[in-house]
């Protein structure tokens, strides 16, 4: 088996620097052979993987977080060779959001490398999401409003650690803000003033977030999660029952499955593909079902 592995050194705060040894060591272990390219800059994986001749390897393994997976994915969907073989992680990043959907933890690279090994393959539903000015696949889930809000103010609070986020929510719950939102779920219009608004593909985002509870990876739906207007109460409410992915449930939250989606707002709001920060509304999104081959369990 020889696969193309794009590696992240500088996900997980540095870590995956550290256990690279391990991983090569792991790798050799199972008779895998491998063509090592190291990202150094955000992006750079992405190009790495756009301009590979992907037709000499039998498989594209991602290791970093979900961020390192996004910019695979698209770099692959870019790639315009003819044959494009399975897709896998290795998850050594802060984030490990997608791992989660095969039971894995963050830097259980010998777990990993052993699903690889078996070569076992599911094909899996992927987004694609189109703006104004860019076209974006992903993996896991993309989102705007709130979410995003406290995905940038957490950067201010990053050096405080752990407590970063909460701090970011705390803020954006103090100074709440709606917008109004159109979006339109297979022929179906929903006009509200918003708090944020999920497309996820994946049950879980970030480390710890049980965004779409009832997420299937190949059923040809996304799951979408939408927050209307409510008291700065409920926000804090909502939040902590995403925890356990109760927020479904609230008086103030929809949740619909659906295939196509196309959204306007009154003004661009930010984007979080993956986690990423990148692109703005309005935009079109469609599920591409069963569309990527991965390494599954």
């Amino acid at each position: 088996m020889n696969i193309l592995l794009i590696y992240n050194p500088f996900a997980g705060f540095g870590k995956s620097k550290k256990v690279l040894p391990k991983v090569k060591e792991t790798l050799s272990n199972k008779g895998i052979q491998y063509d090592l390219l190291l990202t150094k800059k955000r992006g750079h994986a992405t190009k790495l993987v756009k301009e590979a001749d992907l037709s000499k390897y039998d498989g594209i393994i991602s290791s970093g977080g979900d961020g390192t997976f996004h910019e695979v994915l698209n770099g692959y969907y870019q790639n315009k060779g003819k044959s494009k073989p399975p897709i896998g992680i290795i998850p050594n990043g802060t984030g490990n959001a997608f791992a989660s959907e095969l039971g894995l933890k963050g830097f259980e690279f010998e777990k990993a490398i052993d699903l690889i090994s078996k070569k076992n393959i599911k094909k899996i539903d992927i987004g694609y999401c189109k703006t104004q000015n860019e076209e974006i696949y992903f993996h896991n889930i993309i989102g705007f409003g709130m979410v995003t809000d406290i995905n940038q103010a957490t950067n201010k609070y990053k050096k405080l650690g752990s407590i970063s986020y909460t701090l970011a929510t705390l803020e954006k719950i103090l100074f709440l803000k709606t917008y109004p939102l159109e979006i339109i779920l297979d022929g179906k219009t929903i006009k509200q003033d918003n708090i944020f608004v999920e497309i996820a593909n994946t049950k879980y985002t970030g480390a710890d977030f049980l965004m779409a509870p009832e997420a299937i990876l190949d059923d040809g739906l996304f799951d979408v999660v939408l927050s209307r207007k409510t008291s700065r109460f409920n926000v804090l409410k909502i939040l902590l029952q995403v925890f356990k992915g109760t927020h479904i449930f609230n008086k103030d939250v929809d949740y619909i499955k659906v295939t196509n989606i196309t959204v306007k707002t009154k003004e661009a709001k930010l984007l979080t593909p993956d986690g990423e920060a990148y692109g703005s509304t309005p935009l079109t999104v469609s599920c591409k079902k069963q569309d990527l081959e991965f390494f599954w369990v």
